[in-house]
């Protein structure tokens, strides 16, 4: 009697075990059921295949340093219909799909404006700590489905023109943004042909500096004709008309030019200096945008030769204006990392504007007549 007491509470437990790891397992199986959720389907961003990936602005920067906003507001012309854009008025494109070109408009404005803080970050490539001078951010972005409005003609082209600049920006009430939002550039986003050419920088000084225009009715220095075609706000802005055929490259070059008709304005000598002479010399400075320093002894035929091998002595990386600089050698591949492949001069543009005096240099901060050109200039 007691084996068969013992026996049968032996089988109740058993059972009573399995079917708990039974209930367990089917609630596990249910639970999983449950919470499992398919892999969320991204659509791919359209990226600017033509340059290398670069790696994004490290995560080591002081928060407590204020650098200068760089509100940008992005206005792209698309002419298309349907979505499909109108390539006899663009110009050859690779991209013929109205969405897939803006797209990629988005993708070229995120890489430009990371490039474009990273540019101000003076000796990053040898200060991982250092500060951006200038730090860009997309504030608002207009797209239109039409074509841009045609401007002034060009003196020097005949039946061409540019856009009409102040019609564009009277659309989007520019003032509201420049004088109470902090705007500092607009980039109008087009297509370069033989009847619409851009203007590759293009400024408004600001009723608050009157005293100081260059103009008799206005003030402009920048890369252009320098023409009164921009609405008038009480503070300075700068506006670049960007190509959607072209790329990061392009964007930086038309920043990189800007810096130079602006430090050029301001302190001559100063950037001659810094640019260094052309021709056979010993050592060689910083050269220029479309000369990096180890191209400087060419005076012709060089331009954008961004990824030669040839090494020069140089100041840059030491650059000092009374010439005292450490000179070492330097060529593409200072800059490039050892690529030296063709990158639309990205790579280059971003080293040079890295040299450019900034925090924490002994001759002043020159990023100031980029980031608030109205204060620098009093």
């Amino acid at each position: 009697m007691k084996n068969s007491i013992i026996f049968i509470l032996i089988i109740s437990c058993l059972s009573l075990y399995s079917y708990y790891v039974y209930d367990k397992y089917n609630n596990l199986e249910t639970e999983t059921q449950i919470n499992y959720k398919p892999n969320k389907v991204v659509t791919p961003e359209i990226k600017d295949f033509s340059q290398p990936q670069q790696p994004p602005i490290n995560d080591y920067l002081d928060e407590t340093y204020d650098s200068m906003q760089m509100k940008v507001l992005n206005i792209i012309y698309i002419p298309s219909s349907n979505n499909q854009i109108n390539l006899n008025e663009t110009g050859s494109l690779n991209i013929s799909i109205a969405s897939s070109l803006l797209e990629y408009v988005n993708s070229i404005t995120t890489q430009s404006i990371s490039k474009l803080t990273e540019g101000s970050r003076y000796h990053q490539y040898k200060k991982t700590f250092s500060q951006p001078s200038l730090q860009y951010s997309l504030t608002d972005t207009k797209v239109y489905y039409e074509s841009l409005p045609a401007g002034l003609p060009l003196p020097w082209k005949a039946n061409t023109n540019r856009p009409d600049y102040k019609k564009i920006l009277e659309r989007e009430n520019i003032c509201e943004y420049v004088d109470n939002m902090g705007l500092k550039e607009v980039w109008v986003w087009g297509y370069h042909t033989e009847k619409i050419e851009p203007v590759e920088s293009n400024m408004s000084m600001g009723r608050k500096i009157r005293e100081k225009w260059n103009k008799d009715e206005y003030g402009d220095v920048s890369n252009s004709e320098m023409t009164n075609d921009l609405p008038i706000c009480n503070k300075t802005y700068v506006l670049y008309n960007l190509n959607y055929g072209r790329g990061v490259g392009e964007v930086l070059e038309n920043h990189t030019h800007h810096i130079e008709a602006v430090n050029n304005y301001i302190h001559s000598d100063l950037w001659r200096k810094f640019i260094g002479l052309s021709g056979d010399q010993e050592s060689y400075s910083c050269g220029w945008t479309h000369y990096p320093p180890n191209v400087m002894k060419y005076t012709t035929g060089h331009d954008y030769d961004w990824y030669n091998t040839r090494s020069v002595m140089s100041d840059c990386t030491d650059w000092k204006p009374d010439g005292t600089g450490k000179k070492e050698l330097v060529s593409c591949s200072t800059w490039s990392k050892n690529n030296c492949e063709d990158d639309g001069g990205v790579a280059f543009k971003v080293w040079w504007m890295q040299n450019i005096p900034g925090l924490d240099n002994e001759t002043g901060n020159w990023w100031e007549l980029i980031g608030d050109f109205d204060d620098s200039i009093k």
